[in-house]
C-alpha cells in the first residue's frame, strides 16, 4: 500500500512516498521558491519513480503553521484524493515535530524517527508571529504511535513560553503537579526565533530534527489510517490555530 506524504506547514516543506510506513523516497522543496510553486512538480517527480504503482493513501500536515503553505498542501491533497478516490490521513504539525524529536532522542545520530523512549515529555514549538508561538505537549509511550497528547495545540505569548515552556501549557488538573517539575525535550523551528530561557531546565532535540518532514508525517499518517482516523477529501479541514491577520482585520471591520 503506497502512502503519499505532504508536509507544507512552513514556507517550503517536503513530500515523500512510503510503503505503509517504510520510506521509499523523499524530496525537500526549495525554500527560495515556496510550496505554491514547488509542491506539484515534486509530487510529479516522485510519482514518475513509481511508474504504474497506485497511491492508496495521502498523509498530510493540517496545521498549525503557515497559512499559505497549509492551503497549498491541503488543496493539492484534496484534488489528488478526489481524482484517485482515496482517503487522507490528517496529521497535527506539532505531533509530527514531537514524534520526530522523541523518536531520535535515544539515538542522536539518527535522521529518521524510531520508537520513542517511554515517559519523556516533549514540547514542540512553531513561530506563530506577532510575538507568539504555537505549542502543545506530548508524552512518549509504548502506544500506537509512541505519543500521548497531554496538552492541545494553542497560541501562547512567546515571552511566556520562553520562561517556562511546560507551565505555559493547558494540562489536565490531575497532571499539573507531576508535569510542572518535568525536564522536557524541546523541539521545533520556533526555537530559532524564541530560544528557551537559560535558567529553565530542559533538553533540546538536535536542530536538524526541528523541522517536520514528510517521512515523519507519512509514518504518523499510516498509524492514523490503521486506527480509523483517515477522512475523505470532503471531510479534510485545516487546523490553523487562529484566524489570519487579514481575517482578523476583516472581522473587526464588520463589528
Amino acid at each position: 500500500m503506497l502512502n503519499l506524504a505532504i508536509e507544507c506547514s512552513g514556507h517550503a516543506g517536503s513530500v515523500a512516498v512510503l510503503r505503509q510506513q517504510d520510506l521509499l523516497a523523499q524530496r525537500f522543496l526549495p525554500p527560495s521558491m515556496g510550496s505554491v510553486q514547488s509542491l506539484t512538480p515534486a509530487i510529479a517527480e516522485l510519482l514518475c519513480l513509481l511508474s504504474s504503482q497506485r497511491v492508496d493513501l495521502i498523509s498530510i500536515t493540517v496545521g498549525p503553521g503557515s497559512f499559505t503553505g497549509l492551503r497549498a498542501g491541503l488543496a493539492t491533497a484534496k484534488m489528488l484524493a478526489f481524482a484517485w478516490k482515496i482517503s487522507i490521513a490528517p496529521v497535527d504539525t506539532l505531533h509530527a515535530i514531537a514524534y520526530q524529536a522523541a523518536g531520535c532522542w535515544s539515538n542522536p545520530t539518527a535522521t529518521t524517527p524510531g520508537m520513542p523512549p517511554t515517559g519523556r515529555l516533549v514540547v514542540p514549538v512553531l513561530n506563530a508571529f506577532r510575538k507568539q508561538v504555537f505549542t502543545s505537549a506530548w508524552l512518549t509511550t509504548n502506544g500506537h504511535t509512541g505519543m500521548h497528547h497531554l496538552s492541545p495545540a494553542q497560541v501562547v505569548d512567546a515571552s511566556v513560553w520562553q520562561k517556562h515552556p511546560v507551565l505555559s501549557q493547558q494540562f489536565p488538573e490531575s497532571e499539573q503537579a507531576k508535569i510542572a517539575s518535568t525536564c522536557p525535550i524541546l523541539s521545533g523551528p520556533g526555537l530559532r526565533t524564541y530560544p528557551n530561557a537559560a535558567d529553565f531546565a530542559c533538553e533540546l532535540a538536535p536542530e536538524q530534527l526541528w523541522d517536520p518532514t514528510a517521512a515523519t508525517v507519512g509514518q504518523i499518517g499510516w498509524h492514523h489510517f490503521q486506527a480509523g482516523l483517515a477522512v475523505t477529501a470532503q471531510q479534510l479541514l485545516p487546523r490553523y490555530g487562529r484566524a489570519s491577520a487579514a481575517e482578523e482585520a476583516t472581522s473587526k471591520q464588520t463589528l
